[in-house]
């Protein structure tokens, strides 16, 4: 069967991304990275249309990639091209919209870009009609479909060095401006909730600044809930989850990840250009236990859009959750919303989920 896929926002992450990509080093960067690409890669799959709200813009991508079917409104193209699948890659404050349209609509698999949403109310929407329609939502958090944070996973489900504690990642570099909540933590929450079995957020607390530095900037938005206009800056946070295990942030250097078990230590750095781990032997503090080296397993980088894309349709072909889904997107984002909402309050411990759902954050 050859699935009929339809893109919605033809900008960076629809495909233009590429270019960039075949600059950078990291092993688990690998091509194709953007989405028309990546369904390109994918033989069950055929991009049919795409729709952008800017037509000249549209045109010359549609041209680039081969796109025959071209819309000024997403609408249009989901009640007229039969769509099985839809990617929505447009800005956070427009993505939510497209996502309830095409899953009210028949659309069975959506691939839509991070973070999923701008509010938590249009998180809660787009949960429950992908719920309601039984639509299947993958989310381009990729990092956990990435070779090398894969590797790391299937060590600690081994259990060889014991069940996993906690785990510690360096959000920001030393002038706290690497990591935006929405932008950059989107990933790197989803990927750590990864890392730990993707247990259940149960309260998170937050030190978070502007662009510069300062306090964030906030309204009052038209509903009367909390606005933040532009998408703060993670220092240091610290999320619990309800199996008693923990996620940190510091302002380490940047890419750093440790993940802590009961009898051992696995650390990455480089966002996944590199793995170390050490295992504890014999017992502790009683004079014959030792650290040991242990060789991290042999892996090869591939195309993480594409590993998405065959993870959705297999999810479509036998109504198993993916990988990533809704419920998984819902954990991460009710995990960076809930930052904010600490920050607001003085850096306090804020319990999951939240009780206020009129919170938005508007990043690009």
């Amino acid at each position: 069967m050859i699935y009929r896929v339809g893109i919605i926002g033809c900008g960076r992450m629809g495909g233009t991304i590429d270019d960039e990509v075949t600059d950078w080093s990291l092993p688990d960067f690998v091509l194709p990275y953007g989405h028309v690409n990546g369904y390109a890669a994918v033989p069950e799959t055929q991009v049919v249309a795409a729709a952008d709200v800017d037509g000249e813009k549209l045109n010359r991508w549609c041209d680039r990639f081969g796109v025959p079917q071209r819309y000024t409104d997403f609408r249009d193209m989901i009640l007229k091209e039969g769509l099985d699948i839809v990617s929505v890659t447009t800005g956070s404050s427009r993505r939510s919209e497209p996502i309830l349209f095409a899953s009210d609509h028949g659309v069975r698999g959506i691939y839509a870009e991070k973070p999923l949403c701008a509010s938590v109310q249009e998180l809660d929407t787009v949960v429950e009609t992908c719920r309601r329609n039984g639509t299947h939502l993958a989310y381009g958090a990729m990092r956990r479909y990435w070779a090398g944070f894969e590797t790391a996973r299937r060590v600690i489900e081994s259990g060889q060095l014991g069940p996993p504690r906690a785990v510690v990642y360096a959000a920001t570099n030393a002038k706290r401006t690497s990591c935006h909540v929405l932008h950059g933590g989107s990933h790197f929450v989803d990927v750590l909730m990864y890392m730990l079995g993707d247990p259940e957020p149960a309260w998170v607390q937050a030190e978070l600044n502007d662009h510069g530095g300062g306090d964030i900037k906030a309204t009052e938005g038209a509903d009367g809930g909390l606005r933040v206009e532009q998408d703060p800056v993670i220092v240091s946070a610290t999320v619990g989850f309800d199996n008693g295990t923990r996620m940190v942030f510091t302002d380490l250097c940047d890419g750093e990840m440790e993940v802590t078990c009961e009898r051992g230590i696995l650390r990455g750095w480089g966002d996944s250009s590199g793995y170390r781990m050490r295992r504890l032997v014999g017992t502790p503090w009683s004079g014959d236990w030792v650290w040991e080296d242990v060789s991290f397993p042999a892996w090869k980088g591939h195309s993480g859009t594409v590993a998405i894309i065959r993870d959705l349709i297999r999810s479509i072909e036998t109504g198993r959750p993916g990988r990533s889904n809704v419920e998984i997107a819902r954990r991460g984002m009710e995990i960076l919303f809930g930052m904010v909402v600490s920050q607001r309050r003085g850096g306090v411990r804020v319990n999951l989920p939240l009780e206020d759902r009129k919170i938005s954050v508007h990043s690009a």
